[in-house]
């Protein structure tokens, strides 16, 4: 069910600067596939509603930098690991996309199907748009700062490092303590014997 969410959402999960957890990026990955599928004729305007309210729901977070992301996406998707078990398909990408919430498009036994590429970089904006207008965007990567538009950016609701190393983790517990002005003069005890990787 999650898999055709994976497309896109590692994609931009990998994509320079962008900050997300992997199962937040799944999730954003599935409004991709839900709008491919919409376009496609394999999901009605109902199950799409249906579908992106439960992500919605969800309330996944992204931080993207400030930049045109399309081509850098639409180059991953291109390269993604489902390529190779359905023959290639010149101007195509392999996609698994669901019908409904709980029901899945099945056009072979691998649940793959060709989807043209310029709706693949369709729904790369589409959600990339999607993302931004929650106004997770702007300034250095886990620094939120202006829009593009001159809007002050929505505050994630968790420190940058959580999205990459989990809350309850050392390394997130670390860049929380950091962060409270933690000087040199004082110590920090580690917890089960983590230590900073030296820097490069």
């Amino acid at each position: 069910w999650t898999q055709r969410g994976h497309t896109i959402g590692h994609a931009l999960e990998l994509t320079e600067g962008t900050i997300t957890s992997h199962g937040e990026g799944v999730a954003i990955g599935m409004l991709g596939a839900s709008y491919i599928a919409h376009k496609m004729g394999i999901m009605s305007d109902k199950d799409r509603e249906e579908h992106d309210e439960l992500i919605k729901w969800l309330d996944p977070e992204i931080y993207l930098p400030d930049r045109d992301l399309t081509e850098e996406v639409l180059d991953k998707v291109l390269h993604d690991n489902k390529r190779g078990y359905i023959p290639e398909k010149e101007g195509f990408a392999p996609f698994i996309l669901a019908k409904r919430i709980g029901e899945m498009h099945y056009p072979n036994i691998y649940y793959l199907e060709y989807v043209p590429v310029p709706l693949v970089k369709e729904a790369i904006v589409y959600v990339v748009d999607r993302m931004r207008k929650r106004g997770y965007t702007g300034g250095k990567a886990g620094e939120p700062g202006a829009t593009r538009k001159g809007r002050s950016a929505k505050p994630l609701k968790r420190h940058p490092s959580s999205f990459i190393y989990g809350d309850d983790l050392p390394e997130a517990k670390l860049a929380k303590t950091l962060d409270k002005g933690l000087t040199k003069e004082k110590s920090i005890k580690l917890q089960d014997g983590f230590k900073p990787a030296p820097k490069q």
